[in-house]
């Protein structure tokens, strides 16, 4: 089996994050952060594009920024 990295992860109004980049080099990455910053929204993100379920099993409607966090 390979082994397989992310080189660039980029998220765009997806939960808590309205733009969050992210560059990687195959390290591990460790995330850290306050109470309630977002880092498992980074984990469910990773999750999500990954082979197999998602960490939360969400609705579409769930993963996108709700209109009045953009300003609609």
């Amino acid at each position: 089996m390979s082994a397989l990295a992310l080189s660039e992860f980029t998220l765009s109004h997806f939960r808590s994050h309205k733009r969050a980049t992210m560059a990687c080099d195959g390290r591990p990455v460790a995330i850290y952060g306050a109470n309630g910053a977002g880092k498992t929204n980074v984990r469910e993100a990773v999750c999500l594009m990954s082979p197999g379920r998602d960490l939360r099993r969400p609705t579409p409607d769930a993963l996108l920024r709700p209109p009045e966090a953009l300003g609609l």
